[in-house]
């Protein structure tokens, strides 16, 4: 295996699971960012190729802005940071596509500290500075020279983009020192979320800029939950399990087993209700036949009732017959 393979075969694989960090890790490690990119596996598939196969749209995006920057090589910067790129030459539309498609963090450094706001004032692209801020991008940030991007404005007398920094700043020395433990914050912050989808959250906004950016934030959360659902049916159609799933099966199992017990349960309490039932018409049959033999025995009654009345009369009229006399008395 020569050496730069392993980073080949690597970034196809990252491509297809959507590893975008890993991916761009991959890209900047390589021996060859282009034969990286170019290489193909055994299908002849590349790793852009594996990515829209398998709908990972921010690696098509961040590899589509590696080929854009191998096309147009007016900027020869590390390709491994395609946003800085578009900042510095004024790419405000690659700019935003690169930012709104979380492909890069808005306020991402590159192998100098730099952010895409330190490019963009540098070199005096007012539109995509203006965007940047707008967006909620962290102007405190120092690059590894402990410059702020309005200090490169005025390393390089970008005049306009100093006046827009120092609009959107504090306007004091006081603010600015003020904001040392806030950006020690923000660094941390952005470490914990491994540089992906942090804003700044510093920077004072009128009104207006904070309803445009509220209805940012509901646009860029639709889109995540569609791209979250896409990702999702990716995993399951490659055989892989979320969590969710997993409490669901879960459930459905714990369902079933309480399903079944009421089950037997209910099959229990029918054969016990057959049970009472068949003893029950047993129950009606045996007062039914006492009921019978009682009216048997009262017919018999009344029978007899009748019948003694008769006798006693007969045995009267022999008594009266014989009753009246004459004692005779003897001397």
């Amino acid at each position: 295996m020569k050496y730069g393979s392993k980073y080949k075969i690597s970034a196809h694989l990252a491509a297809m699971e959507g590893n975008l960090p890993c991916l761009k890790f991959l890209v900047s490690s390589g021996q060859s960012i282009m034969e990286t990119l170019g290489s193909r596996n055994d299908n002849g598939e590349t790793p852009k190729t594996l990515a829209s196969q398998f709908y990972k749209q921010n690696c098509v995006d961040y590899l589509g802005a590696v080929e854009w920057e191998r096309d147009n090589p007016e900027e020869q910067e590390n390709l491994a940071f395609p946003a800085h790129i578009a900042a510095a030459s004024g790419d405000l539309s690659h700019l935003r596509m690169l930012i709104e498609q979380g492909v890069v963090n808005i306020n991402e450094k590159d192998d100098k500290g730099s952010t895409p706001a330190h490019k963009a004032a540098g070199n005096g692209h007012l539109e995509s500075l203006q965007w940047l801020v707008e967006m909620g991008a962290n102007i405190h940030i120092q690059n590894s020279a402990g410059e702020t991007p309005i200090d490169v404005a005025s390393r390089f007398a970008q005049l306009a983009c100093v006046k827009l920094l120092k609009g959107d700043d504090s306007g004091s020395d006081e603010d600015a020192e003020d904001y040392n433990n806030a950006e020690v914050h923000q660094d941390m912050i952005a470490r914990m979320a491994a540089d992906h989808g942090v804003e700044g959250d510093s920077i004072p906004q009128t009104p207006q800029q904070k309803e445009e950016a509220r209805g940012r934030a509901v646009k860029r959360i639709e889109e995540l939950e569609r791209l979250m659902s896409i990702a999702k049916q990716n995993l399951r159609q490659l055989g892989g399990r979320l969590e969710e799933d997993r409490e669901l099966r879960q459930n459905k199992r714990e369902s079933q087993r309480v399903i079944g017990e009421l089950e037997s349960q209910l099959e229990y309490e029918r054969l016990r209700r057959e049970k009472l039932e068949s003893q029950l018409d047993e129950c009606r049959r045996e007062i039914k036949r006492l009921n019978t033999h009682i009216e048997h025995i009262s017919t018999l009654g009344a029978s007899e009732d009748e019948m003694k009345p008769k006798k006693k009369s007969k045995k009267k009229k022999k008594v009266l017959s014989g009753g009246e006399g004459v004692f005779v008395k003897r001397p």
